[in-house]
């Protein structure tokens, strides 16, 4: 599961909701916004911290607000900034995301940002997530479809024990006196690989 802590000003709370939703509707994306994650009575000075640090990925949302803003979002940019000092080099682990054209401050424009005002620019923070999780030890693979195996109605699975080869067929065809359906009766003698044969009678009817 991965962690992604949202960093915003109130003011942007609208947009970054928004973004919340999205990221919940993907399986195995855990987004923490303060609204939803904090319960009454808990101390929000020290479990948006918490939950900052022990995220495995920061979106910091900028904006002209946040940019221009004072206050304790300012203090959240500088906590992800002392995270991400924390993380190894070349791990994808903050991410900026532009709500609008605004500048990006100066600590963070070594790092690529995202604009979600841009038609992909969602599905390029959902990518970036991607790319950095498929790269930790432990990740669950897809798993590769194989196709069945193509066997007829005279052919039998085969094990080690039990591997059965057709030998020949007879076919018996009749119709039953009074009813308005004629019968085919196919018998397959196969041969298993330990000695002695198996007679398979298989009935198909079919209307007439």
């Amino acid at each position: 599961m991965a962690r992604i802590f949202l960093c915003h000003a109130s003011e942007d709370k609208a947009h970054v909701r928004e973004v919340y939703h999205r990221l919940r509707a993907i399986d195995g994306f855990e987004p923490w916004l303060d609204e939803e994650a904090l319960l009454p009575g808990q101390n929000w000075t020290r479990e948006i911290p918490r939950a900052l640090q022990t995220s495995d990925f920061i979106l910091i949302f900028f904006s002209r607000n946040s940019v221009a803003k004072r206050g304790y979002v300012q203090r959240e940019m500088k906590l992800a900034l002392d995270a991400l000092q924390e993380v190894p080099e070349g791990t994808i682990h903050t991410i900026p995301v532009r709500l609008d054209d605004c500048e990006v401050p100066e600590p963070f424009r070594r790092y690529h940002w995202a604009n979600l005002f841009d038609p992909n620019g969602f599905d390029r923070i959902v990518c970036s997530i991607r790319a950095e999780l498929a790269k930790r030890p432990g990740t669950p693979q897809p798993p590769i479809l194989q196709p069945p195996p193509r066997t007829s109605r005279l052919e039998a699975p085969t094990t080690a024990a039990t591997a059965l080869e057709p030998a020949r067929d007879w076919v018996v065809a009749f119709t039953v006196p009074g009813e308005a359906m004629s019968a085919r009766i196919v018998v397959s003698q196969l041969m298993k690989d330990r000695g002695g044969t198996v007679h398979v009678l298989v009935v198909f009817q079919t209307w007439i």
